[in-house]
C-alpha cells in the first residue's frame, strides 16, 4: 500500500531542488508529525533529520512568539460584505 502515491514525483522534484541549488539534501514534512513524507534520492543521514526535527522545534517556538496574530474580522451587519484582507501592525509592546 501506498501512503503518498505521488512520492516518485516528489523524489524527483526533491532531485531537481537538490542539483539545482547545490543542496545536501532535502526533505519534504509533515510540521505536525515531524515525519518526512518525501526526500531526494541519496541515502537518508540521521543526523539530518534529526537536525530538521529540530530546527522545526525552533521555527515553531519562535513563529509562537513572534507570530502574527489575526487581524479581528471587520464589517458591519447588513453592509454585504466584510474585510478579508491580512493586516500586520507593528507596535512598541504596549497593548
Amino acid at each position: 500500500q501506498k501512503l503518498v502515491p505521488a512520492l516518485p514525483t516528489l523524489e524527483n522534484l526533491a532531485n531537481v531542488l537538490v542539483s539545482t541549488c547545490s543542496m545536501e539534501k532535502a526533505f519534504l514534512f509533515d510540521v505536525a508529525s515531524k515525519l518526512y513524507i518525501s526526500t531526494d534520492s541519496t541515502p537518508v543521514d540521521m543526523q539530518s533529520y534529526e537536525l530538521c526535527s529540530d530546527m522545526i522545534d525552533v521555527v515553531l517556538d519562535v513563529s509562537g512568539i513572534y507570530g502574527v496574530k489575526p487581524a479581528p474580522q471587520r464589517g458591519h451587519e447588513g453592509d454585504g460584505g466584510s474585510d478579508d484582507g491580512k493586516e500586520i501592525k507593528e507596535t512598541d509592546g504596549e497593548e
